[in-house]
């Protein structure tokens, strides 16, 4: 994917292995060399959180994969077809474009005991999983395990984490910041065995609550970044277009 004068386009060279002509960033981890041979399970793992705090400033939109083959014959008809892919929508297009918030959040994660690193990491894990997953129920599943691990597991501690960040009673974080509709999607899925589509906005809102919580966690200053997402009008925007 590529924009080009303010329009997102979808770039495909057909029996062609060039790349797009678009910005692209690289994820460069070192690798650990043993006497056995090269463990990459470190590497991996700082990707993963590389990703996960890429995608509080930029959403999942920088991590599309190339998802659809298409076979052309001599007369344009397609006779083989790829994948399906959701085009991104009003959620997915969110940013929050704040370097100094990013070297924040580096800085004073640098400074947290061992044990918090690791459940950060954990949770990484799973967030960046949730990020090119397209089973939806199984990406929103992975969104909330990420969010269970960051604030310890205990039943009502996200909209607790959310609540104590804010600074708001629980109606705030339900209304406001739409937990209560987040939450339904869980107790659909978990209890009843439910599960719809996992909209643009839902997914991008699951990504802020997370990063407005580790915020919290370490102790630096709120930013809203999910109130201004929820204030933005993008979402009324989304619903109000299906």
């Amino acid at each position: 994917m590529a924009i080009e004068e303010g329009i997102l386009k979808i770039h495909a060279h057909v029996r062609d292995a060039k790349l797009p002509d678009c910005n692209y960033v690289a994820l460069v981890s070192p690798a650990e060399k043993t006497d056995t041979g090269v463990s990459y399970a470190s590497a991996f793992a700082s990707i993963n959180f590389l990703r996960t705090l890429i995608a509080a400033s930029f959403g999942k939109l920088p991590f599309y994969r190339w998802v659809a083959d298409f076979d052309f014959d001599m007369k344009g008809q397609v006779a083989l077809g790829g994948g399906v892919i959701r085009l991104p929508l009003h959620g997915d297009l969110f940013k929050i474009i704040d370097a100094a918030l990013v070297s924040e959040i580096a800085e004073r994660l640098s400074k947290q005991s061992d044990d918090y690193r690791s459940r950060l990491q954990r949770a990484s894990d799973f967030f960046d999983l949730a990020l090119n997953q397209n089973d939806e129920a199984f990406r929103f599943s992975a969104y909330w395990i990420a969010l269970e691990i960051i604030v310890g597991g205990k039943s009502g501690a996200i909209r607790s984490k959310l609540m104590a960040a804010y600074r708001e009673p629980k109606a705030f974080a339900d209304d406001v910041l739409f937990f209560k509709e987040i939450e339904q999607i869980r107790h659909n899925l978990v209890h009843h065995g439910r599960f719809g589509t996992l909209k643009a906005y839902q997914e991008r809102l699951l990504q802020l609550y997370f990063w407005d919580i580790v915020m919290f966690q370490i102790g630096l200053k709120c930013r809203g970044l999910t109130k201004l997402f929820a204030c933005s009008g993008m979402i009324e925007q989304e619903v109000s277009s299906r």
